[in-house]
């Protein structure tokens, strides 16, 4: 509510008082309406774009970083997130604004984590996976378990390039629309009360002044000020008067009700800073997200070609098959004949009065709940939210309610098969339906029950999967199982069992994936197996509940949300924890084996079979795949034998010979202590209290990949992959997780281009657990060909499919380009592993991890210095160590110089434009330098939301991202990329040079900045409280000699415009530009 007045030039004398009233009036609405009408403009554009660029940043950031940290990939190499990674990213999802969801899911399709813990295990909703897995990062819109949602989706690969799974971080779309859409329809109706408040005052103003020249005395004059006063405060909508720099002069007792402020704290303060802060925006968001959204039918056009697009770029393989799936599973119902997101010819024909129905139809309170967690005045809080939702009514007594749509039970299974040339792999599943736990059990300590067999249930039998997965001449590469929801359809649950096989062997790991479902339900699992389970399960709820105070909001939200949609209970943390340990310790294997006869029966099977469809590859036909279902139903199936011994890690009676702490440091800017052993190893201990529950390790070392020679290259890059399904000493990856069960350690070896890395996490109370395993990962590494060789079947499947895959062929052809086709920079193929060799792992693992001395080894988290000052001097002290420490060799790897253009073509589905940029060059690695890049990237994002996303409407999105290295020299470098259509890539490629030409030529917008600024500030106070953080802050002192504690805060703080023009201008200036283009071959282009 906002107006800017301009006083009237003064008028000739000759004019009579009436024209004087007409003109002075005219003059003031038309002044004020052009001067509203642009300000209301220009706020409108920048609060929009700045919301999505800083969520897109924020999205993308997070899920770049997660993919590359050595603890993700701990993850999928060991198949599940221990305890801590789970905590580790409850905390990362509730310090990011408006991250709503992280999931890590493996190539299955199996979550590794949810940020609703009992998703995790349950398969991948969405659909949109496909890209990730084929190794490309890119924006996506999704249908998951809290519905449709706007993420970013990376790979994670090995350290062998190989793709391990992907990471998805997601804001739902509903919230986001609804803040976008609403954020215009507030400043619509401001704009009406203030065009009427214009009005009103100018017509006030007139009167003032045809009155002075009646003869008013200053009385009177006072008489009509007053007079305006009672008028303003009459209106029941909210004026705000201010001035030309944007104080609040005046405000009327509407304007004071809304603002929730006395109108002597209002007056004089910057409407800015009164309109946006977070509590205000948020509800009057909420208020208008409810009832009063606009739907302006301009707003809904100019929003076509976007979605278009991206549902362009979501239509790929993956995308194709989960659609096949969810009809096979909504069978008989509207399920069987949708599409989630709709079609091409639906976006460009609907009519604008089909949404506006809609949203008026779905849109109301009896639908909806409003959840506030945080630092805030709880019953304040609570009235403004009543007063401000007071104004929207109540649905009448008929208004529509929603359909249940109910899947019908099918006696004989429904099998569906479908393949695509551009499928990644082959994929049984097997869906055991039943209908959803009705609601009212939910909040019961059934319910509760009942989650707690199911986590029992399928904790055993991945082990079990993971364990027949790992065997020679295995029947599938891996495999999963999970039971509870399904997620899209809300009626339906299901018992899940899925495998990936090599291709054409579809029979074969449907039989074997059938077998293991026939044998839990005849013979259940053993005693042995139920109590790791149960191990596992205290343990996971301990840490829970001794991380209670560590509790981000977002699991309160997740909490209540959880109560409001599916009448989930919501205990304080005692009570959960007494629940929970009281039902794991009093259920038994009897109870789970009983439940899985029930969860695991003949009827209403759905089968659901994906496959690559190229050249001399058969799969299966229905009627094999029933045939080998009643074979399987009808043979002999023994029982599942459990021969696991508990032993030590270490055989008892192993002399470690140790090495004493010789030196003590401490640094008490950083709070740490420094310990230098006898043999020259060094050691460095942050405590904190951030965890109670949590110990982080890192072992980093310069050298990696780059002393190893060319035909050594890619299986160092391979080790850390085959490390973890190794094991370690004398037990296997399946035995060693039966020893460590009821434990939280872990150890994991990293290597990257020119570091070698260890990295561990535990709870203190298994503290001597991960320096027994660090102990042996540096001294006892495993090396066993069977597992080799299911590795090297593991990686043929995932690359024997890859080039039929448009997007790998993308990023394929790019680092090719960008390389100069270095033969250290390759995409993983069968032609590289085909040169593997097992009898070269040793040497090659002696070189990347040769001593201890190489290594500085870090501890952050809650630990005791004298608790570890034994085991350091015990376990590290007894790693051996030489006497030249390893380092890195410049292995000649720079990327290419000069511009290169390379435009080509590709086979696709679904025909597109695929563009890539890289700015590389030399520059100092300091901390301005990087902050510097990171502005750049972030100012050109928000451009390029405007000037390509929303005024051209060619693309879903731009993404802009940047890095600079210190090894092997100081560089950096910055990519764009994007998809688009045919008909626009060429005019798109000439924005994204143009936009940064004007950042380079004028400097970038001051807001642009500022916004920036605000959100890094807050994102490094954040860190502060992180252990991970904590543990980069010192890799990096260690390391590059980078001081972010003494320095970084105060870049940040005093980064100018100028600083990223100059950055604009050396990118450019440097001249090392390479653009890869892919194109739809010919007959393919639309």
């Amino acid at each position: 509510m906002e107006e800017n007045i301009s006083a009237p030039e003064t008028q000739k004398s000759k004019l009579d008082s009436s024209r004087l009233f007409q003109q002075i009036f005219l003059c003031c609405s038309i002044t004020g309406t052009l001067l509203l009408g642009f300000a209301l403009g220009i706020t409108l554009h920048f609060s929009i774009s700045t919301f999505q660029t800083q969520l897109d940043d924020m999205l993308k950031t997070t899920a770049l970083s997660l993919a590359d940290s050595a603890m993700v990939r701990e993850a999928y190499h060991q198949g599940y997130c221990t305890d801590e990674m789970i905590h580790y990213f409850d905390t990362l999802v509730d310090t990011a604004d408006n991250m709503d969801v992280l999931t890590l899911s493996d190539c299955n399709l199996i979550r590794l984590y949810h940020v609703n813990h009992a998703l995790i295990g349950e398969e991948f909703v969405g659909g949109d996976q496909g890209d990730a897995l084929a190794g490309k990062s890119y924006f996506s819109d999704a249908i998951g378990t809290l519905g449709l949602q706007h993420r970013f989706l990376t790979p994670v690969r090995g350290t062998d390039g190989s793709i391990l799974g992907f990471i998805t971080v997601s804001a739902t779309m509903t919230c986001i629309n609804s803040l976008k859409k609403n954020i215009f329809s507030t400043y619509f109706w401001i704009a009406l009360v203030l065009f009427l408040a214009l009005g009103i005052i100018s017509g006030i103003i007139s009167l003032m002044v045809r009155r002075m020249l009646l003869g008013f005395t200053p009385q009177g004059l006072a008489n009509t000020y007053l007079t305006q006063s009672e008028m303003l405060d009459s209106l029941d909508e909210g004026v705000v008067f201010v001035d030309p720099k944007g104080k609040v002069q005046l405000v009327n007792q509407a304007a004071e009700n809304i603002l929730g402020q006395k109108r002597s704290k209002l007056e004089g303060a910057p409407l800015d800073a009164i309109l946006r802060t977070r509590e205000e925006t948020t509800l009057l968001i909420l208020h208008d997200w409810s009832h009063f959204i606009a739907l302006q039918p301009e707003e809904i056009d100019s929003e076509r070609g976007v979605i278009m697009e991206e549902l362009r770029t979501r239509d790929n393989a993956s995308w194709r098959s989960t659609m096949k799936m969810l009809q096979a599973l909504g069978k008989g119902t509207k399920y069987e004949h949708r599409n989630l997101i709709g079609y091409l010819d639906g976006l460009k024909g609907f009519q604008h009065k089909e949404l506006e129905d809609f949203y008026n139809t779905w849109y109301r309170p009896d639908y909806q709940a409003v959840v506030i967690v945080g630092d805030i005045d709880v019953d304040a809080v609570e009235n403004k939210l009543k007063t401000l939702m007071s104004d929207i009514p109540a649905p009448a007594a008929d208004a529509a309610q929603k359909e249940v749509i109910t899947v019908p039970d099918n006696e004989e299974p429904i099998v569906s098969i479908y393949t695509d040339p551009e499928m990644q792999g082959s994929r049984v599943q097997v869906f055991v339906k039943r209908p959803a736990v009705p609601e009212q059990y939910n909040n019961l300590v059934y319910g509760e029950m009942l989650d707690v067999v199911q986590a029992y249930m399928t904790t055993m039998e991945n082990a079990r999967l993971q364990e027949i997965s790992m065997q020679p001449d295995a029947p599938f590469l891996g495999a999963g199982m999970n039971s509870g929801s399904i997620g899209v359809i809300p009626t339906l649950e299901a018992t899940t069992f899925v495998a990936m096989t090599q291709d054409g062997k579809l029979t074969q790991g449907f039989e074997a994936l059938y077998t293991e479902m026939e044998k839990v339900r005849r013979h259940g699992f053993t005693q042995g197996e139920f109590e790791r389970a149960q191990n596992d399960l205290m343990r996971r709820a301990e840490r829970s509940y001794t991380n209670r105070n560590d509790r981000r909001n977002a699991e309160f939200v997740q909490t209540y949300l959880d109560n409001f949609q599916q009448n989930r209970p919501m205990p304080d943390a005692k009570t959960e924890w007494q629940l929970d340990s009281m039902l794991i310790k009093a259920l038994n294997v009897e109870a789970v084996n009983a439940f899985a006869q029930q969860a695991i029966y003949p009827n209403n099977q759905v089968i659901v079979i994906t496959a690559p469809e190229k050249e001399g590859v058969e799969n299966p036909t229905t009627e094999e795949i029933l045939a080998i279902r009643d074979k399987v139903a009808a043979a002999e199936i023994e029982a599942y034998e459990d021969n696991t011994v508990k032993e030590p890690l270490i055989p008892e009676g192993t002399t470690l010979e140790g090495s004493p702490v010789k030196k003590t440091a401490q640094n008490a800017e950083y709070g740490t202590t420094e310990w230098t052993l006898a043999n020259g190893v060094k050691v460095i201990v942050k405590p904190t209290a951030y965890k109670a529950d949590e110990v982080r390790m890192s072992a980093l070392a310069k050298g990696g990949l780059s002393i190893l020679s060319d035909e050594e290259f890619y299986m160092g890059e391979m080790m850390p992959a085959f490390n973890s399904m190794s094991g370690v000493g004398k037990f296997s990856a399946t035995d060693l997780k039966k020893q460590l069960s009821g434990k939280s350690a872990s150890v994991q070896p990293s290597v990257e281009n020119y570091a070698s890395a260890m990295n561990g996490v535990c709870s203190p109370k298994d503290l001597e657990t991960m320096f027994q395993l660090l102990y042996l990962n540096f001294t006892q590494p495993r090396f066993d060909e069977n597992d080799y060789n299911t590795l090297m079947k593991m990686l043929r499947a995932q690359l024997e499919n890859v080039k039929s895959n448009p997007d790998y062929l993308m990023e394929d052809k790019f680092i090719d380009v960008a390389y100069g086709n270095n033969p250290r920079r390759q995409m993983v193929s069968t032609e590289i592993i085909d040169k593997f060799s097992f009898e070269a792992l040793p040497a090659i693992y002696k070189k990347l991890y040769p001593d201890a001395n190489s290594f500085v080894f870090k501890f952050v988290g809650n630990v005791d210095l004298e608790t570890l000052k034994p085991l350091v001097e015990k376990y590290i002290g007894s790693i051996p160590t030489s006497k030249k420490p390893m380092t890195f060799a410049d292995d000649k790897c720079d990327p290419v110089k000069g511009e290169v253009t390379e435009d080509f073509t590709a086979s696709m589905q679904q025909p597109k434009v695929s563009v890539r940029y890289m700015f590389s060059g030399e520059m100092p690695y300091t901390l301005k330098n990087k902050a510097a890049l990171s502005f750049l990237t972030q100012a050109l994002n928000s451009r390029y939301l405007v000037s390509i996303r929303e005024e051209k409407g060619g693309t879903y999105g731009v993404q802009v991202s940047g890095s600079t290295e210190y090894i092997p020299s100081e560089t950096y470098n910055m990519t764009i990329s994007f998809d688009t259509n045919e008909e626009m890539a060429d005019e798109l490629r000439e924005i994204v040079m143009k936009e940064i030409e004007e950042i380079a030529a004028n400097g970038p917008k001051s807001e642009d900045i500022e916004k920036n600024r605000e959100f890094m500030l807050k994102s490094w106070k954040n860190s502060l409280e992180q252990n991970a953080s904590w543990m980069n802050y010192l890799n990096s002192k260690y390391g590059s000699g980078l001081d972010y504690l003494a320095d970084y805060e105060e870049v940040l703080k005093t980064l100018t415009d100028a600083d990223v023009q100059a950055m604009a201008k050396k990118v450019l200036s440097d001249g090392n530009l390479v653009k890869v283009i892919m194109r739809p071959a010919k007959e393919e282009a639309k």
